[in-house]
């Protein structure tokens, strides 16, 4: 074990329900070598980093070493994201009681930076709507380029508290609350978890977890599931908020079978359920989660300060055919709004009333400026056919356009090029005739050294 590492709080020891063999050998593994695991893009399936599949996720795998994602262009294709593998558990869970093949409304309420959103989108249709919220808005800009870089057109991304959502007029098919929590689950991976971590973070986190979930259970539509999860390992925050929401608002504690390889506990106390992932006995750090159902019709809609509604940038239809720059399907629609920026949106209808703070409605994909498209971003993380001509680039050039550098390229004609590397789109290229104008996002660009 690593002296010089923060010590870990023995009134944390304390409190786990843990006997004392399992005690040291958590201590242990809280004092070891944390795994490294990615989650492919199926949209995007292309990745030189090879690996041994995480059985509870289909597209989930172990890396033998942590590499040097910053200088993988294929990382910023939108290729993969890097995730912690417990988290991943989810979709192991949502797989048994979910019908995906439908069409739903799911909201993240708690999205940022992006990893169990995009999970979401992988598993949702494509008539069906994400809406991704986080209440921090810094985090929120960060959880829009993450969901951009994965390149689908059905998700909002909102910036706001759970009363807004609660008092709004839309219910939700599925809603996941990874609450903010105590983050003893974290513990091996970032050492000022330890050194904040005290019984009374515990008792504010555990209160601000109520708050959260007493206003979001509103939102539930019948026969609706809420996910509820944390990276923590105590009662209070965990299994405790379990049983308060099946005995305040009735929800019922959903149960699914493990196999015994996973490592995963099942925790269950009467008719309450959860699922705890301790490092010494899965590959992966602590995570705890638990589902539940709305079996009741009626709303539990308590009396609650009205908000003033928000907008950002509203929407409008724009008499502009795109259909000549790229194809959409059945399930899509282009939307400018008043700045001429242009989106490509779900089109559906089930969201019309949801009156939050919007920072992203669909994916952000151009702009028309003199009615000229200028294509955006999120056109090449679409990774879709377009009219535009393609470079590709080998991987010393895609540092340098991820830079944000320019060099020299040989290109027939002045026109929008699609930059690709190893068959990913990275981005966009202006050619000028004897120059081009790099557009990689400014926020975007690799700035640390090789």
């Amino acid at each position: 074990m690593e002296s010089s590492k923060t010590p870990i709080p023995q009134k944390f020891v304390d409190t786990l329900q843990l006997d004392e063999s399992s005690k040291s050998e958590l201590l242990y593994a809280l004092d070891s070598p944390s795994p490294t695991s990615i989650r492919h893009n199926p949209q995007k399936w292309k990745s030189s980093l090879k690996g041994v599949q995480i059985p509870w996720s289909q597209n989930g795998v172990y890396l033998s070493e942590r590499p040097s994602f910053t200088f993988d262009p294929l990382f910023h294709a939108g290729a993969y994201y890097v995730q912690e593998a417990s988290s991943m558990f989810i979709e192991y869970i949502l797989d048994r009681h979910i019908d995906f093949r439908q069409k739903k409304l799911v909201l993240d309420l708690c999205a940022a930076p992006g990893g169990k959103s995009t999970l979401l989108l992988d598993k949702i249709s494509d008539d069906s709507v994400l809406v991704a919220n986080e209440i921090i808005h810094n985090r929120s800009l960060l959880l829009t380029d993450n969901l951009t870089k994965w390149g689908k057109g059905n998700i909002i991304v909102t910036n706001d508290e759970a009363l807004a959502f609660a008092n709004s007029d839309v219910r939700f098919d599925l809603i996941l609350v990874d609450a903010p929590c105590s983050g003893e689950g974290m513990f091996r991976k970032h050492q000022h978890a330890r050194s904040e971590w005290s019984a009374e973070l515990v008792t504010k986190c555990a209160l601000r977890q109520k708050d959260i979930l007493n206003h979001i259970v509103n939102c539930l539509s019948e026969n609706g599931f809420l996910l509820y999860s944390t990276c923590t390992f105590n009662a209070q925050e965990n299994m405790n908020q379990v049983r308060w929401l099946t005995e305040e608002y009735s929800l019922k504690s959903v149960e699914v079978e493990l196999p015994e390889a996973f490592g995963i506990t099942k925790l269950k106390d009467n008719r309450v359920v959860g699922y705890q992932s301790y490092p010494h006995l899965c590959k992966g750090e602590g995570f705890f989660c638990s589902l539940l159902m709305n079996t009741k019709s009626e709303s539990f809609a308590k009396a609650k300060k009205k908000k003033k509604k928000k907008h950002t940038h509203k929407p409008i239809k724009e008499n502009h055919d795109f259909s000549k720059y790229f194809s959409l399907s059945e399930f899509e629609t282009i939307l400018v709004n008043d700045r001429h920026e242009v989106y490509l949106h779900s089109s559906s209808k089930s969201i019309q009333n949801l009156q939050v703070k919007t920072i992203q409605s669909g994916l952000h994909i151009g702009q028309l400026i003199r009615e000229k498209f200028i294509p955006g971003h999120g056109l090449a993380m679409l990774q879709r056919d377009t009219i535009f001509p393609i470079i590709n680039l080998n991987k010393d050039q895609a540092i340098q356009y991820l830079r944000g550098e320019t060099f020299e390229l040989k290109c027939e004609k002045k026109s929008f090029y699609l930059v690709r590397y190893d068959g990913l789109n990275l981005g966009w290229i202006n050619h000028l005739g004897n120059r081009f104008n790099n557009l990689y996002p400014k926020a975007l660009r690799i700035l640390k050294k090789a």
